[in-house]
């Protein structure tokens, strides 16, 4: 019985500027839903196969059209595996709504050169929107929500021969236990040769800081789901709900010393969004600080930032937690990420400022210079009704912050499952199509069409600030 099953990471879009050139480098980052959802399937006797179209042709550049090029290998490479390996489905991960038109010229194509092959989908936005994943009428299912359950069921029916009515296929709630396998082997490897260069893994100059040049390989590290706070232009407690759960330190230690030693990798990403904030964070860290104690040849990061608020907390009267700062440092922190986002209480529910004040940030920038690691601070701007005054604030806020080694500003993004996106509905901000027009014109971090500035700032005052800030984007 036919039980091979082939993933497809595509490939991803980048604005352009005038001349053509990306408004954010290219890079390849270890695929998260194809080790934790193939490392499943291979736990219930799949045989899995694995393409990272971007991973493997990140330096390959198709212009889409004046604002977005593609990078990434061609989709029919894609055709070419299936014609040789004939599996039993393909499942395609569907992250950002700003990818979907690729997404869609991917399974077009696929889907005529093997119209009975079933293609399934999942990821954020294939659960947020799973009507506009299945309105081309090339994909055959989509799976909403954590899928390593519910994907090996509708597996399990399509060996049979059946084929399920049902094109939207829901997870029954969220996965209680998260302690489960992982497909190293299948993403990690490409012909025998590690798949991740961190060369064009990292995000920017900051991330090589300690890091030698031949410390080539990196992985994600991502244990834990669910957010807690739900900002307003945050999608992803949509799909993995409002409490966090955790794999476990023990189990995340074990990978992190079977990743270092059997792999060789050097450099660790941390992927989850509230890292540090779980009792079982600090517990890994704890383990890694004396793991150190005899290999001290790794470093670890966290490009996706943590929240200010855990460095000041409650029971400590929002002082700052020193012990805890030491504790990263020890356990070979090389770059700490900081998201303030914003200065400003009406946009910020991370940071209460009454509790931790501007003041307070600053010294968290300098403690943590001080113990030899640098700084990204993380801001956005273009809230919708943020008006001219608050945005001067966080630009003279962020210039008195001396200990920041590199500032990233980034445009809010508005994102169907959002409350922005709601409110933008309501409002009559835009509309679906209108919406999504933006998005085949390139909207999305690096770039904000005039028909998308929502905020109280003319587009003239706007542009001036990015021009003030080009290095930061």
């Amino acid at each position: 019985m036919k039980n091979n099953i082939l993933f497809i990471q595509p490939a991803k879009t980048y604005p352009t500027d005038i001349k053509g050139n990306p408004l954010s480098p290219p890079r390849e980052n270890v695929s998260l839903p194809a080790l934790t959802l193939l490392g499943s399937l291979e736990e219930q006797g799949f045989e899995t196969d694995f393409m990272d179209l971007t991973a493997e042709g990140y330096d390959k550049r198709t212009v889409i059209n004046s604002a977005i090029s593609r990078y990434g290998l061609p989709d029919e490479a894609v055709v070419d595996r299936i014609r040789k390996t004939k599996p039993l489905a393909l499942l395609v991960t569907s992250m950002f709504s700003s990818e979907q038109p690729v997404v869609d010229d991917l399974t077009a194509l696929v889907k005529k050169a093997f119209p009975k092959l079933p293609i399934i989908l999942g990821g954020i936005h294939a659960t947020i929107e799973p009507g506009w994943t299945l309105e081309s009428g090339n994909a055959d299912y989509v799976v909403l929500g954590e899928g390593e359950e519910t994907t090996a069921n509708l597996l399990r029916e399509l060996q049979k021969g059946n084929q399920p009515k049902t094109k939207v296929i829901s997870s029954r709630g969220h996965l209680k236990n998260l302690d489960r396998r992982l497909a190293l082997e299948t993403v990690l490897l490409h012909d025998g040769e590690y798949r991740y260069n961190d060369a064009v893994s990292r995000r920017s100059k900051a991330y090589s800081h300690l890091t030698p040049n031949n410390w080539t390989r990196s992985f994600s590290l991502y244990y834990s789901r669910g957010c807690p706070m739900h900002c307003d232009f945050c999608a992803t407690s949509e799909r993995d709900g409002f409490r966090i759960r955790h794999a476990g330190s023990k189990r995340m230690f074990a990978d992190f010393r079977l990743l270092h030693e059997r792999y060789g990798i050097q450099v660790f990403y941390n992927q989850a969004d509230t890292f540090g904030f779980h009792p079982e964070d600090i517990r890994f860290l704890e383990q890694v600080r004396d793991y150190r104690k005899e290999h001290n040849d790794f470093v670890i990061n966290n490009p996706n930032a943590f929240f200010i608020r855990m460095f000041f907390p409650r029971q400590m009267d929002y002082r700052l937690d020193e012990s805890l700062l030491d504790l990263f440092a020890e356990s070979g922190f090389n770059v700490m990420t900081l998201a303030v986002e914003t200065f400003n209480q009406r946009f910020n529910r991370k940071i209460d400022f009454a509790k931790i004040p501007p003041e307070k940030i600053k010294s968290l920038f300098q403690a943590i210079h001080e113990r030899g690691m640098k700084t990204e601070l993380y801001m956005m701007y273009a809230f919708p009704t943020q008006t001219t005054t608050e945005l001067r604030h966080d630009e003279d806020t962020v210039s008195t912050i001396k200990y920041a080694d590199e500032i990233t500003w980034r445009n809010c993004v508005i994102f169907p499952g959002a409350e922005y996106y709601r409110q933008g509905l309501t409002n009559g901000w835009f509309t679906e199509p209108s919406y999504r027009q933006a998005l085949k014109e390139g909207y999305f971090f690096y770039h904000l069409p005039r028909s998308f500035n929502f905020t109280r700032i003319p587009q003239k005052e706007l542009e001036q600030f990015r021009e003030r800030h080009t290095v930061n984007f």
